[in-house]
């Protein structure tokens, strides 16, 4: 028995240890995405999703629903892969992390250290939040987080370096540049513990948006990390290949992010081509990713008009 268990498993690790082409999407990652917080929502395929955040590796039958309309959290079962469940309780209640124990609600041990004791103490867990303003033609805007400015006069294709804030639920609203009259729009984010978010504002000015992401900035050693994200409003879905002509992702709609993925540093071409077709509609040519780097692509502007289609590099570090 115990020769046929190693047979077993010495098959599995060759199985395993096949070459891979140069840009590979990273395994046990399909890279299920979802729309943000816009009314149109998934495909009618896509099952029970979660609203603006992509979980790589994670299919419909693995989404959970919002506890609430309007917000991304608390979650319901079934947990994901390797996670204990966490409470759907408010800000304070128990919870579960991955692979630990139940502390309160955004909070993490640390040692503070005496004479010869180490008692454990309670320290908030910082989560992080950006914005991109990614909507073509729009005016600057302020941002604000639960009725206070965190961002001034953002204009377009402006990326805001990580905040740095507290997990729990967050009202986002977005004014007109020096007024508070009515919000552009107004949404609610559960923010949890230790996870950073991309949040795009994004659609025609007059069909604004606020789409979220689910950022994963842990690095590979040695290898670059990228993902993609489609905030083109007039613009079809697309495939993104290599120079080469290797597709890295495919059928990536507006609004949608893809999973990451990975190839060793160096410079990089990528095209984004009309979904299924040859038609090249924007390309990238001898970008440098370095090693240990996590970027996301994000594709902003009109297809057919002005501002033009384009492209911004972002580190999600």
């Amino acid at each position: 028995m115990h020769r046929d268990w190693m047979g077993r498993l010495a098959e599995q690790v060759e199985a395993a240890g096949g070459v891979w082409d140069e840009w590979q999407p990273e395994q046990a990652t399909t890279g299920y995405n979802h729309r943000g917080f816009s009314a149109g929502g998934p495909t009618p395929d896509a099952g029970p999703v979660y609203p603006g955040l992509q979980y790589p590796g994670l299919g419909p039958q693995r989404q959970r629903t919002p506890a609430t309309a309007g917000s991304v959290g608390p979650y319901a079962e079934p947990a994901y892969p390797g996670y204990n469940p966490m409470a759907a309780g408010p800000p304070g209640a128990a919870s579960y992390y991955p692979g630990g124990v139940p502390y309160g609600q955004g909070v993490r041990p640390s040692v503070q250290w005496g004479a010869g004791v180490a008692p454990i103490r309670m320290e908030p867990m910082s989560s992080r939040l950006r914005i991109i303003h990614a909507s073509p033609g729009a005016s600057p805007v302020d941002i604000y987080l639960n009725q206070k400015l965190a961002a001034s006069s953002v204009g377009y294709k402006d990326v805001l370096p990580y905040l740095n804030v507290q997990a729990g639920h967050y009202l986002i609203e977005v004014y007109p540049a020096g007024e508070m009259d009515a919000p552009l729009l107004a949404r609610t984010l559960n923010v949890q513990a230790g996870q950073s978010y991309t949040l795009a504002a994004s659609d025609l000015p007059e069909e604004l948006q606020l789409y979220a992401y689910l950022d994963d900035p842990a690095p590979t050693a040695g290898q670059a990390r990228l993902r993609f994200i489609h905030l083109s409003p007039d613009s079809p879905e697309v495939d993104i290949r290599t120079g080469a002509g290797t597709t890295l992702f495919g059928k990536v709609g507006f609004g949608q992010s893809t999973a990451y993925a990975t190839a060793p540093p160096g410079s990089v071409d990528l095209q984004v081509v009309v979904s299924g077709s040859e038609q090249i509609v924007l390309a990238l040519s001898e970008r440098p990713l370095a090693g240990d780097s996590v970027t996301t692509v994000v594709a902003v502007g009109l297809a057919g008009s002005e501002p033009p289609l384009e492209a911004l590099l972002v580190s999600d570090l």
